[in-house]
């Protein structure tokens, strides 16, 4: 089959299909990828794909303004040409915007003018053919929900798209491609160069040797989410005092700024490549240093992608837990404070202190270790406010689907954040793959996972005690939705309808205004639309979200002795 990926999002989000794209692939299908023309040239370094289809987003939209009618010219154009060299027969949208959704109605639709009557199926996200949005499964509606809350989106994106097109029994290999030797040995004599040159600019160390090259990606794509600078020459100027270690500064044209803070706040030599190198080109310096210290941005993806070993700083929005690097053994630093992850939606209060907690003795401390022994080091109490996780992958016999798992190196392996997220993914995982549909509960909760049983005692009893009341009321309000729905579905009175609408929506403001449970709102909203035309559908919902809320509540009370 030929699958085409429609991927119109950013660089990092980009590079992390390839998992989804070798997993297609492994089972035998034919892969292209379209994608934003600006991103072409990182869709050249995925592997296994068959065509790229640069997509000009920013053209066809400044076009449509000036002479609409050759706009759509140009988009017709442009199916025309892909149709030619990689004809589908599936799309899978992974862009949940509205734009993204019609271009995905618009490829998969037939052409009865060119004598092509072939409509082409689509998974991800997509449109029906009144323009209302429809996703393929209940996971495109949990990739889009997960995406507009914090603290409640416990699984890796690359899992979720890997779930979306169905492929969770397929072992997941996340692997770039490779460069030519050439290049390398290029860039290699280059940078030799560029060492003395800089060497030359710090007479008093020039007699250092130069044991090897440290990546520092400086920038990220919201200012609240980057490391400050000044901690990043600080952490340079331990690498080449104690280790020798040059740091490289990495970047896009538009952080160069960010070079000229460094080179105001450092004392020892390094190689500004900000703005210097093109994608493939960041690919081939990424495999030459020993160690990458990144924002949460696409260099760190890059990097998991080549292998190289990756630190990585989360914070305001950002976090681990769905978008670390998607690479057994990389570390992950995240602020120890109540108030990580940000909302999306809340800006930072002044002096917040989220972003000056990591301190650069402390990244130093888990790096100088790491390239001594291979090992990264636990945290302790000298690192300060700090959550330190290691990316691991649970063994298969333990999760089939081998989604990336995150282990506590701070002792954070029993904190209610982490029970909060384990929970989470072990239940809402049961509910999207749809296993709670036939109303059975029960095994969920003697099939628990130790590690959920084991935190269990660990746990504040008001925090236990306050996810339990929320379940319990969503239950008991589930119930009622279930026997109003039976009379409605009997005799469909107005008034019986209206009390059915003013449960249902009960129950939305209910999980709409909750902390734990917002995701459920926004999953709880989507699949009842998608079902509306269908009373015998939504109860069928109704049915299986009462089994979620009353399954979960039992795992919070069981006693582990009775396992």
């Amino acid at each position: 089959m030929n699958i085409l990926i429609v991927n119109l999002t950013r660089f990092g989000d980009l590079l992390q299909t390839q998992p989804l794209i070798s997993g297609l692939t492994d089972q035998g299908h034919r892969v292209s990828l379209a994608c934003l023309e600006q991103f072409a040239p990182a869709a050249e370094l995925l592997a296994d794909l068959k065509f790229i289809a640069p997509f000009p987003g920013s053209d066809l939209l400044k076009h449509l303004d000036e002479d609409w009618a050759g706009a759509l010219s140009d988009l017709y154009s442009w199916r025309k040409e892909l149709r030619a060299a990689f004809n589908p027969d599936l799309i899978v949208n992974l862009t949940p915007t509205l734009s993204a959704r019609m271009l995905t109605r618009y490829l998969c639709q037939g052409e009865e003018a060119a004598g092509s009557s072939k409509e082409v199926g689509f998974m991800g996200f997509g449109v029906d053919r009144f323009g209302f949005m429809d996703n393929s499964n209940a996971w495109a509606t949990y990739l889009q929900a997960a995406s507009r809350t914090r603290g409640n989106s416990p699984c890796n994106l690359v899992d979720v798209f890997r779930k979306v097109c169905e492929l969770g029994s397929v072992q997941p290999r996340y692997a770039l491609g490779r460069f030519p030797d050439n290049v390398l040995r290029q860039l290699q004599q280059e940078l030799a160069c560029n060492t003395g040159q800089r060497l030359a600019e710090f007479p008093t160390q020039s007699g250092k040797n130069v044991n090897g090259y440290i990546g520092f990606q400086l920038g990220a794509s919201d200012d609240r989410r980057r490391w400050p600078t000044a901690y990043f020459a600080r952490l340079g100027d331990l690498f080449w005092r104690e280790l020798g270690l040059m740091p490289i500064l990495l970047g896009s044209k538009s952080e160069r700024h960010l070079g000229e803070r460094y080179a105001e706040q450092t004392n020892s030599p390094y190689l500004n490549l900000l703005g210097a190198t093109d994608l493939p080109g960041l690919a081939a310096v990424l495999i030459l240093t020993r160690l990458l210290v990144t924002n949460d941005t696409g260099t760190m993806h890059l990097a998991a992608g080549l292998n190289v070993p990756v630190l990585a700083i989360f914070l305001a929005t950002a976090q681990a837990w769905d978008t670390a690097p998607y690479q057994e053994g990389a570390l992950c630093l995240e602020p120890d404070l109540p108030d990580h992850p940000r909302p999306f939606d809340s800006p930072c209060p002044p002096g917040c202190a989220c972003r000056t907690a990591i301190l650069p003795e402390t990244v130093f401390r888990f790096a100088k270790e790491r390239l001594g022994s291979g090992v990264w080091p636990r945290a302790s109490t000298a690192d300060g406010p700090v959550r330190a996780w290691l990316t691991t992958r649970a063994a298969k016999e333990a999760d089939p689907e081998s989604f990336l798992d995150l282990l506590s190196l701070s002792g954070h392996e029993y904190a209610p954040r982490t029970f909060w997220l384990r929970s989470q993914r072990y239940f809402l995982r049961a509910h999207l793959d749809g296993r709670l549909a036939g109303g059975d509960g029960e095994r969920f909760i003697k099939a628990l996972p130790t590690y959920l049983i084991s935190a269990l005692s660990h746990l504040p009893v008001e925090f236990l005690e306050k996810l339990r009341a929320e379940l319990d009321q969503a239950g008991a309000i589930l119930h009622l939705l279930s026997e109003q729905g039976q009379a409605l579905s009997i005799n469909p009175l107005p008034v019986l309808k209206n009390r059915f609408m003013a449960t249902w929506q009960r129950l939305q403001t209910l999980w709409d205004n909750s902390a734990y449970f917002n995701v459920l709102g926004l999953l709880w909203l989507a699949q009842t639309q998608e079902e509306g035309d269908d009373l015998g559908k939504v109860l069928a919902l109704v049915q299986e979200y009462a089994t979620l809320c009353r399954a979960w509540s039992a795992s919070l009370t069981l006693p582990s002795a009775n396992l």
